[in-house]
């Protein structure tokens, strides 16, 4: 599914702080909330919102001339929130000196298991006082097919707008959506107009700054501001972490656990190889509270990463209670050598830079002095598209790689771990599966 609009709201002109009234929405709606304002201190104005849990994404205006009878600059800014339930607050819009504004908001969709990325907007001017409305936004904000681009434009007067659109070079669009439906004039104040809408792009992809054009009845200057709202699939990881210990009869287990942000889906394998000097099971025929207990030969599970009241054995089996979207696995660690870790992960996709996968694998006791380290990768893709990952050592050496991503390759992560009187060195590769494993 692709971003749609689900509902729009209503514009309404205002000369104070005022609520915006959302129309109807969903949990993980996108609301967005437009603002075009003329101020008495159009200078240092700055608008926002006082309900808690919205984000600006900016503010831009024509100039700074003070507000005036059918004239003075228009001042745009747009804010946003992901909607956490159906009945949201309706948000507070604050002025420092406002004469007359129009405000309205918008709420968009997406399929159940796509998730939002961060909107991104900014604002153009048209200084020069005529009937056709033209405004290039101050920078190139790049979209790619799927994306749906929000729009709007503030008129220093009360006058009335042709349906208004935009074009971006590079870009093919669907037909302009006017929304909501019915603009704003108004004489209140020092009158004021707004009109906008929605475009979403079907192929192709951005090469210049957006241009938001529109046809007045009366010549005028004003303000438009565009917002990129996108939508990216759940990245779907999978990992495997091997550990094998290294010298005369020593042995390893390993901790391993994937952890993923911003609501992707994740699974894990540990596969465990070495010379146990000690055969270790565990049936957990025991019941404990808040601890794992003691193991049949005497050895003491130790909490290596969690809380102990996440910890209980009832009878049968050992039971975690995991929050949140952090998938943890707890083992009894314990080597007296070195200790050699390697994972093989492939994903169906990642987050851009905002969000990450990360796979970990802990190594503990036994090493000299007890200086057991967590090894940690975290990938996600760069604003070009190259798979970004940083391998390190925590108190130890930190790598940094960076290779072409490809969907569903797999790629290995490789961390050596040897203890060398009373520190640990660490040694990390990192590539593609197929490739020549770096020296």
């Amino acid at each position: 599914m692709a971003i749609t609009l689900r509902n729009p709201g209503t514009w309404a002109a205002v000369t104070a702080n005022a609520a915006v009234t959302l129309p109807t929405h969903q949990t993980d709606d996108m609301l967005i909330v437009r603002v075009a304002m003329k101020s008495g201190a159009a200078s240092t104005e700055d608008t926002s919102i006082s309900t808690a849990g919205w984000t600006k994404i900016g503010q831009g205006n024509n100039g700074t001339t003070n507000a005036s009878n059918g004239g003075g600059s228009v001042i745009v800014s747009a804010f946003y929130k992901v909607a956490e339930s159906s009945s949201e607050t309706n948000p507070t819009v604050a002025f420092d000196n406002v004469n007359i504004a129009a405000v309205v908001a918008m709420a968009y969709q997406k399929g159940s298991t796509e998730m939002w990325q961060t909107p991104m907007g900014n604002s153009g001017p048209d200084t020069t006082s005529g009937t056709s409305h033209s405004a290039t936004i101050a920078t190139h904000i790049r979209t790619y097919s799927g994306d749906v681009v929000d729009f709007f434009t503030g008129i220093a007067d009360d006058t009335t707008m042709t349906v208004p659109t935009f074009t971006q070079a590079g870009a093919t669009l669907d037909t302009v959506t006017e929304s909501p439906a019915t603009a704003l004039s108004s004489t209140s104040g020092f009158d004021i107009s707004a009109d906008g809408g929605y475009r979403t792009l079907t192929s192709g992809t951005s090469t210049a700054a957006a241009v938001v054009t529109g046809t007045l009845s009366t010549a005028e200057t004003g303000t438009s501001w565009t917002t990129r709202l996108r939508v990216s699939a759940p990245p779907v990881a999978q990992a495997q972490a091997r550990i094998k210990g290294i010298g005369v009869n020593n042995y390893g287990q390993a901790n391993s656990h994937i952890k993923v942000t911003t609501r992707v889906y994740s699974q894990a394998a540990a596969l465990i190889s070495g010379t146990y000097t000690i055969p270790f099971t565990d049936p957990f025929t025991r019941t404990e509270v808040d601890t794992l207990g003691n193991a049949p030969n005497g050895d003491t599970w130790v909490q290596i990463m969690g809380t102990a009241s996440a910890d209980d054995v009832n009878g049968s089996a050992a039971v975690f209670t995991v929050s949140g979207l952090v998938s943890e696995a707890l083992h009894r660690t314990s080597t007296s050598g070195g200790i050699e870790i390697s994972f093989d992960f492939a994903s169906s996709g990642l987050p851009n830079n905002l969000a990450y996968v990360e796979l970990t694998s802990n190594a503990s006791g036994g090493i000299p002095n007890n200086q057991g380290g967590t090894l940690q990768l975290w990938a996600s893709l760069d604003e070009f598209g190259n798979l970004v990952s940083q391998a390190g050592d925590i108190n130890f050496l930190t790598t940094n790689s960076s290779i072409t991503y490809t969907p569903n390759d797999v790629y290995t992560f490789k961390a050596h771990l040897t203890p060398t009187g009373t520190e640990v060195v660490s040694k990390q590769k990192f590539w593609k599966v197929g490739s020549t494993e770096p020296g």
